[in-house]
């Protein structure tokens, strides 16, 4: 597993675009990019020479995926989903206890639970139409809507969402005094993320998983970046902490599978802005929860998998203590040289008070008004030195220009 931390500036995000052509090398690699901020994605561009590289050179098949085209799927997404979304909080009901409650009667309406159990007591009265399942990426129709909505406003359904009484009665008034058309707009924009109609390239979250073990090596980037959210889908953070849980578990459950079948699947994952998802303080919002706790949990266990994790965090201090001790290879940029996150860098690199020295004499790369300069200290596997335990220092080579050109005989605008 290997770390790059460094402030904002410090040149961390370039230097591991760096490395993961460096991976690309490897035939049979495929590379799975987690993309918070869109920095993976603005490369991979149409018309970007790193595209090229990678597409040309190196043979491999890169897709970028962002939410226009990413498909959700499956019962327990759209209802944690929902739950997330603010749709019941409109409707008075605050409690997460009741607010799942109320998706748990939103899925059975959708599924027709509800209209099969009155055509039962009337004698099969009821239309086969009306019993029809209603799957999750036909809820963004407004027959959908009109279903679950008749559902949230029944007496008995109401019931087994709130038992006491007065909340009953203030979860009727707040129905009775509603606009459905307002709820809908919210429930159309939750239910767009299920939809497959209309979105080009679509695609689920399990088949993009599923490519990562296919033999030749594929380049997925994820880009769950706020500037490329569509207006008709409802997002905010508590819904991108649960997609990104559904990716890390599907991945380590599909490095566990081939592992068994006596397989690996030789992926490397790249995940930017670490320290925002696996924090070192407890998280208040049980989603991040459990983002972190399976990337813990990975970092763990995984490597037998052939199943690798590199983190890009801007500090050291605040990305959770296990994860950091399962590290092997670090790389740090500029910015850790100061307080808590000096204590942190002398932990890790033990008693190397020379190289705690040299690095303090780094210059922030954004200081200057000429040619910046990125420079870096490395502890592990990747250096020369690493029997000794010794840091290598070395400065980062411009990017993409000179890198390309060194390593691909390319410059970033021509053939070199």
């Amino acid at each position: 597993h290997i770390g790059v931390f460094g402030k904002t500036g410090s040149g961390k995000s370039v230097l591991a675009k760096m490395m993961m052509l460096g991976y690309a090398r490897h035939k049979n690699m495929s590379i799975f990019v987690l993309d918070p901020q869109g920095e993976f994605s603005k490369d991979i561009s149409n018309g970007a020479p790193v595209k090229d590289i990678l597409e040309i050179k190196l043979s491999k098949n890169v897709k970028v995926y962002n939410l226009h085209n990413l498909v959700l799927t499956g019962w327990d997404l759209f209802k944690r989903i929902l739950v997330n979304s603010g749709f019941f909080d409109r409707l008075g009901i605050y409690h997460e206890n009741n607010k799942m409650q109320a998706a748990n009667e939103v899925q059975r309406a959708l599924r027709g639970g509800r209209r099969r159990a009155q055509s039962q007591m009337t004698f099969g009265t009821s239309s086969q139409s009306g019993n029809r399942e209603i799957p999750p990426y036909k809820a963004y129709e407004r027959a959908s809507f009109d279903r679950i909505w008749t559902a949230l406003g029944d007496d008995q359904v109401q019931a087994r969402i709130y038992t006491s009484r007065d909340t009953r009665d203030r979860l009727r008034s707040t129905y009775d005094n509603s606009d459905p058309d307002e709820f809908y707009e919210l429930w159309k924009q939750v239910a767009n993320l299920f939809r497959f109609e209309g979105r080009g390239r679509a695609a689920k979250i399990a088949d993009l998983v599923k490519k990562i073990g296919e033999e030749n090596g594929n380049i997925i980037i994820i880009d769950l970046s706020e500037t490329n959210v569509p207006e008709e889908i409802f997002w905010n953070d508590s819904i991108k902490f649960i997609v990104i849980g559904e990716f890390l578990d599907r991945i380590s459950r599909e490095a566990e599978r081939k592992y068994k079948e006596n397989s690996l699947l030789n992926c490397l994952v790249i995940i930017d802005e670490a320290h925002r998802l696996a924090p070192r303080e407890k998280p208040e919002s049980e989603d991040l929860e459990r983002v972190k706790n399976i990337l813990i949990d990975a970092v763990r266990t995984t490597r037998k998998y052939r199943l690798g994790w590199m983190f890009i965090s801007q500090t050291l201090s605040s990305l959770d203590r296990e994860i950091i001790n399962q590290i092997r290879i670090y790389i740090f940029g500029f910015g850790l040289a100061w307080g808590v996150e000096l204590q942190a860098l002398k932990e890790i690199i033990g008693g190397q008070k020379e190289a705690v020295t040299l690095y303090q004499m780094f210059r922030d790369p954004q200081s200057g008004l000429g040619e910046r300069e990125y420079p870096f200290m490395t502890v592990g596997p990747i250096s020369p030195l690493s029997f000794s335990g010794t840091p290598l220092f070395f400065t980062a080579l411009e990017y993409p220009d000179e890198f390309l050109k060194i390593n691909f005989g390319r410059g970033g605008d021509s053939d070199g």
